[in-house]
């Protein structure tokens, strides 16, 4: 299923009204989808929205065996966050979220992050 153990995951926003989702995908390096997770958005702010489903893509994408990840995600806040490109905001409560990632995106040998703005609406 794996290819080179390089998987892509995917995290959008799916919009149907007033009822947000969000979805996690993975796919293998050759874009085959492995992997599809729809979920109501429980949390009511964005970023722990975008951490919560980027940690379970994570955890889905270490119990498939994947040693390189490729992050497609539509929150630049999240990826300069984890890339220390600047602090988290001292009003979010997100500093459990991030830790659990972070502890997460060292099990892979790589990571490659990708800004994606794609937002679904149905």
């Amino acid at each position: 299923m794996l290819s080179n153990g390089k998987l892509i995951l995917t995290i959008n926003e799916l919009c149907q009204g007033s009822v947000g989702c969000i979805t996690v995908e993975i796919q293998n390096g050759r874009g085959e989808t492995i992997l599809a997770i729809t979920e109501n958005a429980v949390f009511t702010d964005k970023h722990v929205q975008d951490y919560s489903a980027l940690l379970r893509g994570l955890k889905e994408a270490l119990s498939l065996g994947a040693k390189t990840v490729h992050i497609e995600l539509n929150n630049s806040h999240i990826i300069d966050w984890l890339n220390s490109a600047a602090d988290i905001p001292p009003t979010y409560y997100l500093d459990a979220f991030h830790q659990e990632v972070q502890q997460l995106l060292v099990c892979f040998e790589e990571v490659h992050w990708e800004l994606k703005h794609k937002r679904l609406y149905t």
